[in-house]
């Protein structure tokens, strides 16, 4: 069968990764939380800290690492322990706007040390993909399929779905936290509180339907065993 040309390969992977980019998850929900608190460039550190991880993914498909993705014991897993990790990360947004611990910085320049460093923006990225077990699943089945017919495991071919993939994710979250940052300047302290707190509880909700669908990969792993 022919492959894609380069260019073929990277318009499909950037529009199947829009696709993705522009669905509610956790990702989008940690990089708005990060731009209230910083300002724009969060995206860009949280978008970088998905990327690595997609990286790393996607040279693991091309050693046959869908396949274990496949695997409901394995998807089961991955869901109770991201369920979990969001739920703690959501404990923190949500109490931070209880209690008034979120450091509201409205002045869009500043952005150096503490809370506001870049590192907890490309750590929030990488915990928020992780925690997410439909990120996986969607490797380990549309996007090793695309991956296996489009690129033919041609060197040339593997960068241009990566490169069209991420550039799908860079976009879609840059332009939603340029349009928060605007915003951003004529918002009040308490907005701000509410909608982390809401974010905070937007993670809790995705947390009970990741839990509860990793204890159902589980059961049906055992049923079929």
């Amino acid at each position: 069968m022919k492959t894609m040309d380069v260019g073929a390969v990277f318009i499909s992977a950037f529009v199947l990764g829009l696709s993705g980019a522009v669905m509610p998850g956790p990702l989008l929900t940690v990089t708005l939380e990060r731009v209230l608190k910083t300002n724009w460039k969060a995206s860009i550190w949280t978008t970088t800290g998905h990327a690595i991880l997609e990286l790393t993914l996607v040279i693991g498909l091309a050693f046959g690492l869908g396949t274990l993705l496949m695997l409901p014991q394995v998807t089961g897993i991955i869901g109770l322990l991201g369920g979990l990790l969001l739920l703690w990360m959501a404990k923190g947004m949500i109490i931070g706007a209880y209690q008034d611990k979120l450091g509201f910085q409205t002045n869009t320049s500043v952005d150096t040390t503490g809370d506001t460093s870049p590192y907890l923006s490309l750590r929030a990225g990488m915990l928020a993909t992780v925690s997410n077990p439909y990120w996986f699943l969607w490797w380990a089945t549309i996007g090793t399929t695309s991956f296996i017919l489009w690129t033919g495991q041609q060197t040339a071919n593997l960068a241009a779905f990566y490169i069209g993939h991420v550039l799908a994710d860079y976009g879609w979250l840059i332009l939603v936290s340029l349009a928060l940052q605007a915003g951003k300047k004529i918002m009040r302290p308490i907005t701000y509180r509410i909608l982390v707190g809401v974010l905070g509880l937007f993670l809790v909700v995705l947390a009970i339907y990741f839990i509860h669908s990793g204890i159902n990969f589980l059961l049906g792993s055992l049923t079929i065993a």
